[in-house]
């Protein structure tokens, strides 16, 4: 068995829920058996983290940080720099992972059908993309500055969310997708092998934050039943 660090907070908007996470994630590896130390932290360069995980003995650092710098590149830089071995993607892939346009590239440029969508500009009052669309940050994650546009006063309204939002967080930049209105599926990869099919199933609107981290009525089915061929097309 190993001796693991395990990493909670970090300085992004999902901190809350990375802190929850590394707590489940530490006690189901003590539950496997290993020594576990957990630690919270904010955005430690190279020589900070070494520290930490020096005096933790660790043998392995687990990340469960969310965000743009948690899991989008800058800490998996740090990371490396440290020179144990941790979980996760390295620092390109987990870069490409976080931007939404740049997968979407990759993805057309494997044959996978992806919505068309374009960069949105705070002060902008016109979408390039007509409605219904969805406007949503180009590198965070858990549905933070999500935006779903029905009509033309949701996207007037949208667009001034997303002036303020900027104003508030000047890095923050906003992308446009054109909305697909369906039944939400994922599909996790292991090893090279796809897992069962997940429906994704809120009580109500949309998966947001609130029906991600905050409400217990948010429903998931393995392997739910699919039109002919569906399954062998998110399969593959």
């Amino acid at each position: 068995m190993s001796r693991v660090l395990v990493l909670g907070g970090g300085p992004d908007a999902e901190r809350p829920v990375s802190v929850e996470s590394a707590s489940a994630v530490a006690e189901a590896l003590r539950s496997a058996g290993h020594e576990v130390a957990e630690r919270t932290i904010d955005g430690p360069g190279v020589d900070e983290l070494a520290s930490v995980a020096a005096e933790a003995n660790a043998e392995v650092i687990f990340p469960a940080l969310h965000g743009p710098w948690g899991e989008g590149g800058p800490m998996q830089a740090v990371l490396a720099g440290v020179g144990l071995p941790f979980v996760g993607s390295r620092e390109r892939a987990a870069r490409v992972a976080m931007d939404k346009l740049a997968t979407k590239l990759i993805a057309a440029s494997a044959g996978i059908r992806t919505a068309e969508a374009c960069v949105v500009h705070a002060g902008e009052t016109a979408c390039a993309i007509g409605v219904p669309v969805v406007i949503k940050p180009v590198l965070e994650g858990s549905s933070v500055g999500l935006h779903v546009c029905r009509d033309d006063a949701s996207l007037a309204e949208a667009l001034r969310a997303v002036a303020a939002d900027v104003r508030a967080h000047p890095s923050r930049v906003f992308m446009a997708e054109r909305m697909v209105a369906g039944r939400e599926l994922t599909v996790a990869v292991l090893d090279g092998a796809a897992l069962p099919i997940v429906e994704v199933a809120p009580a109500e609107g949309v998966y947001d934050f609130a029906a991600k981290y905050e409400r217990d009525d948010t429903g998931y089915v393995v392997a739910p039943e699919l039109p002919a061929g569906v399954a062998e097309e998110l399969g593959e």
